[in-house]
């Protein structure tokens, strides 16, 4: 049987050339198959017979996981269309080790010497005359002392103490930063954006691979 292109593969015994095949979320593969068949329907596949076609179809796609991977990857991105920068820091600040404060000696308090107090008061004893009011003064006691208060005391402090910290913890720090550094408008942004959305389809790009490998470029 002469096979021209890949719609023959197909109907040649019903057979599907994409069984078994697979793609990552959030890829539908019947979609994937859809746009390939739009897109090589009509194309000679570079492998003449159907069953070999259909077995390096699914090696094709199996190992072509990680690029669809990656590219899920772009299409799930999570970001502002009005934005052009975004930059997230992280930084770990880690204490280890021990300080040792060691505490040794004595210190010496000693009172030493005294106090005098000298008393000079003087008491006066007045008593009046007989039928009189007035009174006159009968004694004087007087005082002239010295009171004198010693010390010897001496008071001793001893130091011998060690004390032990040890450092064990970790301070994390995270910075986030974004938005528009200013010299692109958030017009020409949104321009962009919508410029690439015109331009790129992910289901586009995964039929162009599939057929730039497996197909003759001859129409």
């Amino acid at each position: 049987m002469n096979f021209q292109n890949l719609v023959d593969y197909c109907q040649w015994k019903q057979i599907d050339v994409f069984e078994g095949c697979t793609v990552p979320e959030p890829f539908d593969i019947e979609k994937v198959k859809n746009e390939i068949m739009k897109r090589c329907g009509l194309l000679r596949p570079v492998y003449a017979e159907p069953e070999v076609f259909k077995g390096l179809t699914k090696m094709w796609f199996d190992s072509n996981q990680w690029n669809f991977e990656h590219l899920s990857k772009i299409v799930l991105a999570n970001y502002s269309p009005i934005e052009n920068v975004y930059e997230s820091d992280h930084y770990q600040t880690r204490h280890t080790g021990t300080d040792k404060r060691a505490l040794g000696g004595s210190d010496v308090d000693t009172l030493s010497g005294k106090d005098t107090v000298t008393d000079g008061s003087q008491t006066a004893h007045d008593v009046s005359a007989f039928n009189s009011s007035t009174y006159q003064p009968s004694s004087v006691d007087k005082n002239s002392g010295d009171i004198d208060t010693k010390y010897g005391k001496k008071d001793t402090l001893e130091y011998g103490k060690t004390d032990d910290f040890t450092h064990g913890h970790i301070e994390t720090y995270d910075r986030l930063r974004h938005g528009n550094i200013g010299v692109t408008t958030n017009d020409q942004l949104i321009t962009e954006e919508l410029t690439l959305l015109e331009k790129f389809n992910p289901y586009d790009w995964i039929a162009a691979k599939f057929e730039r490998e497996n197909f003759l470029q001859i129409y």
